[in-house]
């Protein structure tokens, strides 16, 4: 083999690697940005009481935190079916040229 096939399985052998990392690390960041905590208070104590309801549920879905790892978790999906797309290309192509 030419030295660029070679390159070419040393990538594959990266990308097997670094799937089986986000295979790992993809739920705990699903679970990450569902989960932030909506605290009740801070070190002073519970907040002042106003003439509104407290509202956990709003509270949580404009917590920022939330809203920032959520964005992660969505450029993870878009970068995971791309990559999809791309394996599934370099696939055709490899069996293309090795059916002559």
């Amino acid at each position: 083999m030419k030295r660029p096939d070679n390159v070419a399985l040393e990538d594959l052998d990266r990308i097997v690697r670094l799937v089986e990392d986000l295979r790992r690390f993809y739920p705990v960041a699903v679970e990450a940005a569902d989960g932030v905590p909506v605290s009740s208070g801070g070190i002073e104590g519970p907040g002042r009481r106003t003439g509104t309801h407290s509202d956990p549920t709003a509270t949580a879905a404009l917590d920022g935190r939330r809203q920032h790892r959520r964005s992660g978790v969505r450029r993870s999906r878009k970068a995971i079916a791309a990559a999809l797309r791309q394996v599934q290309e370099a696939l055709y192509h490899a069996v293309a040229a090795a059916d002559g």
